[in-house]
């Protein structure tokens, strides 16, 4: 059985300050998951075992753009988790920043380049084999 319940909220403000037009979007989310294996021979526990998990996250991204020529965005992501089950308990967090800048020579042709980190591990399964949470069978 899986229970889940969670939230996802943001918010985009956007302004002029000196020659620069601005974006600045924020936001934040939280998920939380219980699960309860009712058979521990079921294949399926192996990947999805019993016990919480609870994943939480916020954010901040600013976009400044110069004339029409000129963008660049900056940014940041906090996430964390929190794991229980079978006795066992693992939480962590990650901070995750972003850079891009895009750059219009002629019109129709903007690339970009970009510098980011992320943290890589988004679901439960992945936790748990890589830490060893072990389910409530």
């Amino acid at each position: 059985m899986l229970n889940t319940g969670g939230f996802d909220a943001f918010n985009t403000s956007r302004f002029d300050a000196g020659p620069f037009r601005n974006t600045v979007t924020y936001g934040g989310d939280f998920v939380d998951d219980t699960v309860r294996v009712a058979n521990g021979a079921d294949p399926g526990a192996v990947l999805t075992p019993g016990g919480t998990r609870a994943a939480y996250g916020g954010f901040v991204e600013w976009r400044a753009d110069y004339s029409t020529w000129f963008q660049m965005i900056n940014g940041v992501r906090f996430d964390g988790y929190n794991l229980n089950g079978d006795g066992s308990a693992q939480s962590g967090t990650h901070v995750s920043p972003k850079t891009t800048i895009g750059i219009t020579p002629v019109p129709g042709l903007t690339p970009y380049f970009t510098y980011a980190e992320s943290p890589g591990i988004t679901f439960k399964g992945s936790l748990t084999v890589r830490y060893g949470v072990k389910g409530d069978s």
